[in-house]
């Protein structure tokens, strides 16, 4: 199994937990550090399109951060052009302790039995790595 198949297991068990927000906002904001902007202007238009999506209060998609964080990144970004790619960096920390948390739980759940049921492993190179068993 490819690594996006196991996403889309685990996507699932967070749309069952109604969390799936945490790892749309995580995606995003990897894409928006390793993104090679060509401009500032560019820049600071993709982090306010990701606060407004995922930070703004009662957004449909919006993450639960502490209020430290949540004014942390608002006072990055209310300095308009100067964005540096790491305005995120303490709310996607955050989040990524969410998922961990998530994580675990999938591992538990019903939804992990059916990923695995679907998969075999098999050793290369010293590594265990998931196939899709085609039924």
């Amino acid at each position: 199994m490819n690594q996006a198949s196991a996403t889309a297991y685990f996507l699932y068990h967070l749309l069952n937990e109604y969390s799936s927000e945490n790892l749309f906002f995580y995606l995003a904001v990897d894409n928006y550090e390793h993104f090679n902007f060509s401009s500032y202007n560019e820049r600071y238009q993709v982090a306010n399109k990701i606060y407004k999506t995922y930070l703004t209060r009662h957004s449909d998609v919006e993450v639960n951060l502490e209020d430290r964080i949540y004014r942390q990144v608002t006072n990055a970004l209310n300095s308009q052009y100067t964005t540096t790619g790491k305005e995120f960096e303490a709310a996607k920390r955050h989040v990524f302790s969410l998922l961990n948390v998530s994580y675990h739980q999938f591992r538990t759940s019903p939804v992990w039995d059916i990923m695995e049921s679907k998969c075999t492993y098999q050793t290369t190179n010293s590594s265990r790595r998931p196939q899709i068993i085609q039924s």
